[in-house]
């Protein structure tokens, strides 16, 4: 093997590993510093919904009654007068389980939402949801 070619592959298999962590940095420890220092520890339900809601992107992607508009996913106004509160917990824990079909006028893209199953605890998960139900009328 040449070494344009090591140097090449070594370059990819770089770019793979900075990919992951950044990923992992997104979802996970930079939105714990913010929502430490926003005193998530203190704060409870439909309160600490609204703080997860704006760290964790959901903000990025989902229209939310006034506090986001975005369109590259479904809008979430009013999201608990068509989901229970078990099919909110499953859309945020394994998104792929129970894609919208309407992302603004368009199909939704398979894969797009982080899964956050092994990201958010119980505690959260419950949070969003009160959060959800609470706000988004």
């Amino acid at each position: 093997m040449n070494k344009r070619l090591k140097i090449f592959l070594v370059s990819i298999g770089i770019i793979i590993v900075l990919f992951f962590i950044y990923v992992k940095f997104e979802f996970t420890l930079v939105p714990d510093a913010r929502e430490f220092i926003a005193g998530a520890d203190s704060k409870q339900g439909a309160e600490l919904g609204g703080l997860l809601f704006s760290t964790r992107g959901c903000t990025g992607c989902h229209t939310f009654h006034n506090v986001s508009n975005s369109s590259l996913g479904p809008d979430l106004t009013n999201i608990a007068d068509r989901l229970s509160d078990e099919q909110l917990k499953t859309a945020i824990l394994d998104p792929e389980e129970s894609i919208s079909s309407n992302c603004n006028g368009q199909p939704c893209v398979s894969g797009f939402m982080p899964v956050f199953a092994d990201i958010l605890d119980d505690n959260q998960v419950s949070a969003l949801v009160l959060y959800l139900k609470e706000y988004g009328e």
